[in-house]
């Protein structure tokens, strides 16, 4: 049975939800400290490594599944090029190649105004929450005092109630593609 393979992964500007990793097998979940480890402290300058301690009854053709989550870190890069992921395997002295993707993060300008006629007058101290749907169900916005998002809360009560300004936009940033 093979042994020895370590996933690589290094996040920029993206935190680690660490209780968010599952490994599985085809449809077969692996166990953490049984089937796999999990490290956050590598020398490497890896986010985390996952470190397979055996590969019970894999075939050729199966598949082995890693998924977890990450939060925009407060470093992020909003827009731009995109905050980078890389990941790879190793087994062995063999490394497989590195492959990579981007999260983009985005930020945006809220204008509160009246009408009078033509004329738009900017409002002042208009208040209200940001939201959005996730399958059926709702997701509220909880922002810093930068206006930076820190996430996403079940309930409409802990949302961050933002004010419009009289001589500003109002600016939201981190917000995930399709917000």
């Amino acid at each position: 049975e093979p042994t020895g393979y370590v996933l690589h992964d290094r996040m920029e500007n993206l935190e680690l939800v660490e209780d968010s990793i599952a490994v599985k097998i085809g449809d077969r979940t692996l166990s953490k400290d049984t089937d796999y480890s999990v490290s956050t402290t590598n020398e490497d300058g890896c986010t985390f490594e996952i470190t397979f301690n055996a590969f019970a009854n894999l075939k050729t053709n199966d598949v082995v599944k890693v998924t977890y989550s990450a939060k925009v870190a407060a470093s992020a890069i909003i827009g731009g090029e995109g905050n980078l992921n890389k990941t790879y395997l190793k087994y062995g002295d063999k490394t497989s190649n590195k492959s990579g993707t981007k999260t983009f993060v985005w930020k945006f300008d809220i204008f509160k105004y009246t009408m009078t006629g033509e004329q738009k007058t900017q409002l002042a101290d208009a208040e209200f929450i940001l939201y959005k749907q996730v399958a059926s169900a709702t997701k509220y916005a909880q922002f810093d005092n930068t206006g930076k998002l820190k996430g996403w809360d079940d309930s409409k009560g802990n949302a961050t109630v933002l004010k419009s300004k009289a001589d500003a936009k109002t600016v939201v940033s981190g917000l995930g593609s399709g917000t």
